[in-house]
């Protein structure tokens, strides 16, 4: 392997620097601008290159939002370059970098404090080896597995700066850092960004089991004995947090409202853009969701029409099924939707419905 230097900023031509090659990683950040960039896949084009693999991201929605916000714009922009080039394209629609918290740690060596916006904001971080993988099995296949395929990839739990800055306090040979599929809720300590929950006891409450409600009794939620409490039911009726098995989820508002209302668990039937849905995931306090994502429709139904809806969310028929499903994966949905409008009404046909099905079974659905 050769490496070749190649100055962006120099106004010189960029095709020395690209000769010989067969496939082009291209990052906007790296090359500076979205007019470079375009350069970019035009000399890439031109001198033969066969592949080319766009890092973007994951908030570029396909959509009119994409011109509403300027870092949106131009990533937007470019993609469509790529697409249009005649070349063989994949892109990988990042989430936020992992990286962007490493300027935290000297605040927390010399203050302990992190100072910055948005605090509950929560974000599901992405590890660049994580991007690396993907890029590079994307980069380097010739077999046209990875063609013309948008991946979106987060991180494995979606968290505020508040928790982030508290992980990032801890030492790092007790607490290293954790890659996508790991649970850092699983891996970090008892108590670790929260204080640790106390032992409760609810008293003289009434529990319905299944048959009878029973008389008043105790039931006690396991935590830490040392900061144990009661607390006194007055012989009202001990609910278990309900599941509302259908919302289409927007802000966390909707959490909320669930929340008041003991609705504890959310599944939700289809929500977009993808770091929307992330920023609802595990939100301290909240209800708790699952979310298919994006649903699967049909270019002729009526929900093809509908303001807003992604033009990843067609399936063309039972070849397009693989696609579709893969794309739910890496995004994090924890199931699909599919849309099947009576028949006759331009919904799926039976082979394109059987064929989703048959992709999704074939997937691990490991979302917790």
């Amino acid at each position: 392997m050769e490496n070749v230097r190649a100055d962006f900023t120099s106004g010189r031509s960029m095709e020395p620097a690209l000769e010989g090659a067969d496939a082009l990683y291209l990052n906007l950040a790296g090359v500076g601008d979205p007019e470079t960039a375009v350069q970019l896949v035009g000399a890439a084009a031109a001198l033969g290159v066969r592949r080319i693999v766009m890092l973007s991201s994951y908030a570029v929605t396909d959509t009119a939002l994409d011109e509403e916000n300027i870092l949106l714009k131009m990533h937007a922009m470019v993609e469509r370059v790529v697409r249009d080039s005649g070349l063989e394209w994949t892109l990988v629609r990042s989430g936020g970098l992992a990286a962007n918290t490493l300027p935290w740690a000297e605040p927390i060596r010399a203050t302990g404090v992190v100072r910055g916006p948005n605090a509950s904001v929560a974000q599901a971080l992405v590890h660049e080896a994580d991007i690396a993988a993907v890029s590079t099995q994307a980069l380097l296949d010739a077999s046209g597995t990875h063609q013309g395929t948008v991946y979106r990839l987060t991180g494995p739990e979606s968290l505020t700066p508040v928790h982030r800055a508290h992980f990032s306090s801890k030492d790092p040979r007790r607490h290293p850092p954790r890659r996508l599929g790991e649970s850092m809720t699983a891996a970090a300590p008892s108590g670790a960004g929260t204080s640790p929950r106390r032992r409760t006891a609810l008293t003289n409450v009434r529990v319905f089991d299944g048959r009878e409600l029973r008389a008043p009794g105790t039931v006690v939620i396991d935590g830490d004995p040392s900061r144990a409490r009661e607390i006194d039911g007055g012989g009202a009726v001990l609910l278990p947090g309900l599941i509302d098995a259908h919302v289409h989820l927007s802000s966390a508002d909707n959490l909320r409202q669930l929340c008041e209302h003991g609705v504890t668990t959310a599944l939700d039937m289809a929500a977009w853009p993808t770091d929307l849905v992330d920023s609802l995931r595990n939100v301290p306090g909240l209800t708790d969701i699952r979310s298919a994502g994006t649903l699967a429709i049909s270019a002729d139904g009526i929900h093809a029409t509908m303001e807003g809806i992604p033009k990843d969310s067609i399936v063309t028929g039972p070849a397009d099924a693989e696609r579709f499903v893969a794309a739910r994966v890496a995004e994090g949905s924890d199931y699909i939707k599919i849309v099947a409008e009576p028949p006759g009404s331009g919904g799926l046909d039976q082979a394109t419905l059987n064929a989703l099905v048959a992709a999704a079974r074939t997937r691990s659905w490991t979302q917790d």
